[in-house]
């Protein structure tokens, strides 16, 4: 009677994707304690497995594949997480930055550009 360990006994691919899963919990607590250097790293690891799934993918099995689609969910959480906190700091810096910006018009803001009066005529 053999033993083999669970990890022998998974697929490629299911290895493949329980690592992205990782680097995605990874992610989002670097993204809650906006960590940029570990976010980072993430996205570079993401990259990585992203490839190897895309090598993988012709040998997927079924299981493989509903796998794939709770690890899209997954990325997904992430990317609005990650979107929310992009926004949040451009918000943030926005306060700190003057109000006009080159390229944008805002009809109902008040310029915060000077005015010159010629009073002469």
């Amino acid at each position: 009677m053999k033993h083999t360990s669970q990890a022998a006994e998974q697929s490629k691919m299911q290895q493949t994707i329980q690592a992205f899963e990782r680097v995605l919990e990874e992610e989002r607590l670097a993204l809650h304690r906006l960590d940029r250097p570990a976010i980072e790293a993430a996205l570079v690891r993401k990259v990585q497995l992203s490839e190897e799934l895309v090598a993988q993918k012709r040998a997927a099995t079924r299981g493989d594949m509903l796998l794939l689609s709770a690890l899209d969910g997954k990325i997904r959480r992430n990317h609005l997480l990650l979107s929310h906190a992009r926004s949040c700091l451009s918000g943030i810096v926005s306060l700190f930055q003057p109000q006009e910006s080159v390229g944008y018009f805002d009809a109902h803001r008040p310029s915060a550009a000077p005015v010159r009066l010629n009073l002469r005529g």
